[in-house]
């Protein structure tokens, strides 16, 4: 798993000692309403996510790296990039931040780092990022990141019990890595983590 320097933090592996990181994703909902972190977790759950996070890698599952302090290297969130569930040259794309750390830039900044990678190391040849309608922070971290708004997936994805509408983006290595064009107002809302595993 590599180390991947993204402007004031790193990309890197997760670790036993991130436990207090996945511990505080755990207690925020937001989080765990659309990631595999698991809701109110303890110390043996949390460790056998991250456990779940080091698997995926030599399962060649994808690549789910925690976002640290560059200079600390204080676990602050994750990105991924992940295979199952897409095609041959394709992979999913996810983060979050929990709320204690949001608002620094940390998932714009490690989104931007992560692509440029995920096409020329990983081989991708085509990134999608999915988002629910409300979520305009994610949806401003995947423009940002130079996605582009791909259209509405109605009942696309179960969270919880019940299927919800996403918001599609994608990135192809031919993209430009300016800022793109906004989604429909319609998407306005409170922001929430983009699905990440």
């Amino acid at each position: 798993m590599p180390r991947l320097d993204a402007d004031g933090c790193v990309l890197r592996a997760f670790r036993g000692d991130d436990l207090p990181l996945v511990l505080e994703a755990a207690r925020d909902g937001a989080i765990t309403r659309v990631t595999t972190v698991p809701q109110c977790a303890d110390e043996y759950r949390a460790r056998t996510w991250i456990r779940m996070q080091q698997a995926r890698v030599a399962d060649r599952a994808g690549f789910p790296f925690a976002i640290a302090d560059a200079v600390t290297d204080e676990p602050l969130g994750q990105v991924g990039l992940w295979f199952s569930g897409v095609g041959a040259g394709r992979a999913r794309v996810g983060y979050w931040v929990p709320a204690a750390h949001r608002g620094r830039g940390l998932a714009g900044r490690a989104l931007r780092r992560l692509v440029p990678w995920a096409f020329e190391v990983a081989g991708v040849e085509r990134l999608e990022l999915y988002v629910e309608p409300h979520n305009v922070a994610s949806q401003r971290v995947a423009t940002g990141a130079g996605f582009r708004w791909e259209g509405l997936l109605r009942a696309w994805e179960t969270i919880g019990a019940e299927r919800r509408d996403m918001v599609m983006y994608s990135r192809l290595p031919s993209d430009p890595e300016a800022r793109c064009a906004t989604p429909p107002a319609s998407t306005a809302g409170a922001p929430s983590p983009a699905p990440v595993q």
